[in-house]
């Protein structure tokens, strides 16, 4: 401990550990001032970051750069668990960046699959038939983005894809960016 405590460090120090020895105690007491008003602490931490939106910014600025690894690492564990999710995330970054409008989330990108059986449009060949041939099954802009499509499920439709390393001839490998509607 060093000698040259402030007395807030030093009253920091103290509830530290008077709350640590307390710790049920001090929790019950909090669930119980919540139940009595929980419309007063449900507002707290929100009308609390208003009132300090650059000190939480700049905190959070701090945070993401000490710990861009940590950051890397859950993305990564997340998006591997969810693909669907990194699909639209993509298809909706590129609709923005060439100004074509429309936003479809993952729900509405399994609806279309779901809407189609999980067949490719084009060879009629289900997930499993795919999957041998390597290659999978991706949702395909009818109108592409680059001629000017929109990004929304009323514009998709499912059609194969070749894998990586895999033999060329998916559908979608095929129809490149032309305009063919195989709904």
């Amino acid at each position: 401990m060093l000698l040259s405590m402030t007395a807030k460090e030093k009253r920091r120090e103290y509830n530290q550990k008077g709350y640590a020895a307390n710790r049920e105690h001090e929790l019950e007491k909090k669930r119980k001032e919540y139940a009595a008003n929980p419309a007063l602490f449900r507002g707290k931490v929100s009308r609390r970051r208003a009132e300090n939106r650059e000190l939480y910014r700049e905190r959070n600025r701090r945070w993401n750069a000490e710990n861009v690894e940590w950051h890397r690492e859950s993305s990564r564990r997340y998006f591997a668990e969810h693909p669907e999710r990194l699909s639209a995330i993509h298809h909706n970054r590129r609709a923005r960046l060439k100004g074509n409008g429309g936003k479809c989330t993952a729900a509405e990108e399994a609806a279309v699959y779901a809407r189609f059986g999980h067949r490719c449009l084009c060879c009629g060949l289900g997930i499993e038939q795919l999957r041998t041939l390597d290659r999978t099954l991706v949702l395909d802009h009818v109108v592409p983005l680059a001629k000017g499509g929109r990004n929304d499920a009323s514009n998709l439709q499912p059609l194969c894809h070749t894998l990586k390393g895999g033999l060329a001839g998916g559908c979608n490998n095929h129809k490149r960016d032309k305009h063919i509607d195989y709904r």
